[in-house]
Parts: C-alpha cells; sequence; structure tokens
C-alpha cells in the first residue's frame, strides 16, 4: 500500500516539475519555462510552441529558463531554436 502511495506521490511530482510555462513579462519580453528537455515531453512542448508561435516570434526578448532542468534529448527542443 504505501510503494502504491509513493508510487502515485512521484508521478505526481514528475507532471508538476515538468510543466511547461509561458508568458509575457512585458511589451518585449516573453518568459518560456522549459523544466525538462525529455523526449516523453516533446508533443507538449510543440503545441506549446505551435499554439504561441505568433507571440513568441513578434516579442523582441525570449528568456528560456532552463533551472533545474533534468536535460534529455535535442529532439525536444529542436523547433524551439528554428
Amino acid at each position: 500500500m504505501e510503494v502504491l502511495f509513493l508510487s502515485h506521490y512521484l508521478i505526481f511530482l514528475f507532471e508538476i516539475s515538468n510543466k511547461i510555462e509561458i508568458k509575457k513579462l512585458n511589451y518585449s519580453t516573453l518568459y518560456l519555462r522549459m523544466p525538462t528537455f525529455n523526449h516523453e515531453v516533446k508533443e507538449k512542448v510543440d503545441s506549446v510552441i505551435k499554439t504561441n508561435h505568433e507571440l513568441i516570434t513578434e516579442t523582441p526578448n525570449l528568456i528560456i529558463d532552463v533551472r533545474n532542468n533534468g536535460g534529455g534529448s535535442d529532439v525536444t527542443y529542436s523547433d524551439i531554436i528554428k
């Protein structure tokens, strides 16, 4: 029973820690939080980039926050650097 609870807890923490966040800080700066480059979140990353493409390309400054990013695959972030 404890292992099952712990398992769900770890999954819950993984989901929180892998939340991709994008927000406009002011008229000239956009903030993008990338907590992981794990290939399992590639679809989510691609969706955020596609949905916000116009905002990303029209905002002069882009902050990509990779603090506490555990790494992953360059395939995950390849659409960001295009």
